[in-house]
């Protein structure tokens, strides 16, 4: 029996998208633009699914992944349910980054170009969007560390 698609499959292949692509599109845009600006890359521990807990205050930067809701339209057998997730890359701002501005740039066009660019493996999705989210600041509660967080919205519809 073939296995059903459904919105764990969807979570699991977003993110591994993600774990499999993201770094190296932070190398690509670092090397594009040769500036000598470093941005540092994800741990491969820092990559968080569906909860922001504790771990993350250890990673700079990390990213997670997580659901911000869920529509669901059918009639009969049929449904499809549309999911909004959220893919954030999240870096610590030491306040004294002169560059802190383009540091934001530079890691918003990773986390949307790595999505954009490999939408396709995400098969069993339908009326895939992605927009981006505008770069804010995050404060973990179990930490004085200031993070700014940039990402994209990305919602994908699941038929089930």
């Amino acid at each position: 029996m073939a296995q059903k698609y459904d919105l764990e499959m969807l979570l699991t292949k977003t993110l591994g998208i993600f774990e499999s692509n993201l770094n190296t599109t932070i190398a690509a845009i670092q090397t594009e633009k040769n500036d000598g600006m470093v941005l540092a890359t994800i741990d491969a521990a820092a990559f968080l699914f569906l909860e922001l807990n504790g771990k993350a205050i250890n990673y700079n930067p990390f990213f997670f992944l997580f659901i911000d809701g869920i529509e669901s339209d059918g009639q009969g057998p049929a449904s499809v349910s549309l999911v909004n997730m959220k893919a954030i890359l999240c870096f610590a701002d030491q306040g004294q980054d002169i560059a802190i501005g383009k540091r934001v740039l530079r890691y918003h066009r990773a986390v949307q170009e790595t999505i954009e660019d490999n939408f396709a493996e995400i098969e069993g999705a339908v009326r895939l969007q992605v927009s981006s989210l505008v770069p804010d600041y995050l404060k973990l509660a179990n930490s004085s560390q200031l993070f700014r967080a940039v990402g994209v919205d990305i919602k994908a519809g699941i038929m089930s």
